[in-house]
């Protein structure tokens, strides 16, 4: 009963504060379960009594079906024998997706600043380490480590491994692609070679 008591005081606190603070207006509900405001806004009307699809604003809609109207946000083709003869409700045509490039972008993105900042980064992390805020963030998470159980240990030594792995991976495709430069522009090596 007391934890209940308890996370019911916290929930209220917390509420007078967002109000004092003019995080919430007086006129917003905390929970709305009406959501016809955004339903209004659905491209789409599922007629549920005549078993019809119409456009939002289609004059076919029966003014008996007024009260069973259901808003639709996206058809499928499927759903064809259901249109409405006069509007024509069409589904909308599939966007080819684009993740390809924005993670190729991203792969980019991060080389680019490997490449450009990455002694500056190690440096400024081994002052940072060394720093009083950096030791102090060092003593938390070694805590944090000894905390977890083994289980979690063994997760989180893998993924720092993979970290690890993936800063080695990238310096060594920042060194091919520079060598590449390199040999594509005819510069010299520092031996003198070629």
């Amino acid at each position: 009963m007391s934890e209940h008591v308890h996370i019911s005081d916290v929930v209220g606190l917390t509420i007078q504060e967002l109000h004092m603070t003019g995080a919430l207006r007086g006129d917003e509900p905390l929970l709305r379960i009406d959501n016809s405001a955004e339903a209004e806004k659905a491209p789409f009307r599922l007629d549920a009594a005549a078993g019809r699809l119409h456009r939002k604003d289609c004059r076919a809609i029966p003014a008996g079906s007024r009260s069973a109207l259901y808003s639709v946000w996206k058809i499928g083709a499927d759903e064809q024998e259901l249109a409405c003869p006069r509007c024509k409700p069409m589904p909308e045509p599939e966007k080819p997706p684009q993740e390809s490039e924005n993670s190729t972008d991203l792969l980019y993105g991060v080389l680019s600043v490997v490449n450009q900042f990455g002694g500056v980064l190690r440096e400024r992390g081994q002052e940072y380490r060394k720093s009083s805020v950096g030791k102090v963030l060092s003593a938390q998470i070694e805590g944090m480590y000894r905390g977890i159980n083994e289980r979690e240990r063994n997760v989180l030594d893998v993924v720092l491994a993979s970290l690890e792995q993936l800063a080695v991976t990238i310096r060594k495709l920042d060194e091919n692609l520079n060598n590449a430069h390199d040999m594509k522009n005819g510069s010299s090596k520092p031996d003198g070679s070629r």
